[in-house]
């Protein structure tokens, strides 16, 4: 027990070192950094638990509890020393709005699973991450090690998401009884629903012009929580929930990088974290996310330097995006090269086998996922097409990925027509253009509210409708 509570003290001492160190001289969104802080805490947690399980280190509440503290002392001697802390703002209506998503996140919680919680997920799919979860907090290392008489290995299970709901397991065990973690899994999911409707809230209201942009922001993020999002927390998709929130906290991070708002060793620490946790989370999002993050870089690196080949620049793509796509790689893609050095507890043979079916006929495994190949998008396309072919300049990053994610769906649907891609894995990468469609058409309705502010309310009371009626009923 008293460990328990100093690990939890020592998260609570790191991250709100974390946010209270300065970062630049401006002052930043309170809930948006938050926001980001708890995704990155996320991903450090499933960092730290990679590193330690490659070291055969166990990863127990005691060596967490230190590498806090020691990451800790860090920022706070910093803050004592300059004597200097961020400074915050925060709007009310922010805080109303984000309360409001909450609740309606609560509402809809609550009407699938009851209280006391009911088991009601739509799918089996849960049953092996809740497992992995109560794994992951019994054996104090990664599942690499660790085999299920499933499906052979947990070898590739997306590790942010039974990390952390693992470690909640870790700090209430022998508080509440084990059989009844299936709550701590369930809460869990409801919380990650709830920061994915906050995170897009903050991520899109950063380009309101006024109450009633900022309104809109509320209305646009209400109504994309209540498709996908929701839709992957009713299924138990748990690895698939960190993914899509993991992509809205680097647009928010692009926006903050584009904008010189952080000092670049924050920067770099944050898109380096939060990249590692994307490919921990549902590595199928990498093919589109990772070549449009390298090229805007480099774009934003040639416009401001007249190079792509500055130091800053190299150390950017370098730290953020080929070291996180090689530690996922070897992990999640080829866990024999990961299993070198922790081979007297592996099992490389089955290790290499799971390897090669991920990478021939893994994609073709069928499984229960809802399926709209194109009517929910088609809705979503117009606006972002007018706002790319407007601004571009503007809007790269957000285009880049649009771009990229169409093509790697349309890659599947071509591997699907031959049988070497199922719908089920085709579907998936729709919870992220989801995002990336949402996302772009809240900066083209604020551009089309610029100049006619009528229209553009009403071209949001039309796609509502048509959007509900879509998930209704199609």
């Amino acid at each position: 027990m008293r460990m328990q509570i100093i690990y939890i003290l020592s998260l609570i001492i790191l991250v709100i070192s974390f946010i209270l160190i300065k970062k630049t001289d401006k002052k930043l969104n309170i809930l948006s950094f938050i926001n980001i802080t708890i995704g990155v805490m996320f991903c450090y947690n499933t960092f730290i638990s990679y590193v330690l399980t490659f070291f055969l280190i166990p990863v127990t509440l005691t060596s967490l509890s230190i590498i806090n503290i020691v990451f800790s002392i860090i920022p706070i001697t910093l803050m004592l020393y300059k004597k200097q802390i961020q400074k915050y703002e925060i709007k009310k209506i922010d805080i109303i709005y984000i309360a409001i998503l909450g609740i309606a996140v609560l509402i809809v919680s609550y009407l699938n699973f009851g209280f006391p919680f009911n088991i009601k997920y739509e799918t089996g799919d849960p049953s092996v991450h809740y497992l992995t979860s109560e794994m992951f907090a019994e054996n104090d290392s990664l599942l690499i090690t660790d085999r299920d008489e499933v499906y052979n290995s947990f070898a590739t299970r997306k590790t942010v998401s039974y990390v952390n709901s693992g470690l909640i397991m870790k700090c209430l065990d022998g508080i509440i009884d084990p059989f009844y973690n299936y709550n701590i899994f369930i809460i869990f999911g409801i919380f990650v629903l709830f920061i994915t409707a906050a995170s897009m809230y903050t991520t899109i209201s950063t380009v309101a012009i006024d109450k009633k942009t900022r309104f809109l922001a509320f209305v646009v993020s209400l109504i994309y929580t209540m498709g996908y999002p929701l839709n992957s927390f009713l299924f138990g998709f748990e690895y698939l929930s960190m993914g899509i929130l993991l992509i809205c906290l680097v647009f928010d991070m692009v926006y903050y990088f584009k904008n010189q708002q952080l000092k670049f060793v924050y920067s770099i620490t944050i898109f380096a974290l939060l990249n590692f946790g994307v490919f921990s989370a549902y590595y199928m999002f990498v093919p589109f996310l990772y070549p449009a993050l390298w090229l805007y870089f480099c774009i934003h690196s040639y416009e401001k330097d007249k190079s792509i080949f500055t130091k800053k620049n190299i150390a950017l793509l370098i730290v953020t995006l080929l070291s996180p796509f090689f530690l996922g790689f070897i992990y999640h893609i080829a866990p024999q090269i990961y299993g070198v050095i922790i081979n007297a507890n592996l099992n490389t043979e089955t290790m290499f086998n799971y390897s090669s079916y991920l990478t021939g006929r893994g994609l073709a495994t069928y499984g229960y996922i809802y399926v709209n190949l194109y009517s929910n998008m088609l809705l979503l396309l117009p606006i972002p097409i007018y706002l790319i072919i407007k601004s571009w300049k503007d809007n790269k990053f957000a285009g880049m990925n649009m771009i990229f994610c169409i093509a790697f769906i349309e890659l599947l649907l071509f591997g699907f027509t031959f049988g070497k891609v199922s719908i089920y894995y085709l579907s998936k990468n729709y919870f992220a253009l989801w995002f990336i469609l949402f996302y772009l058409n809240y900066k083209g309705l604020v551009e089309i509210y610029k100049k006619y502010p009528k229209i553009s309310f009403g071209i949001v009371g039309f796609y509502t409708v048509l959007i509900i009626l879509n998930l209704l009923f199609v």
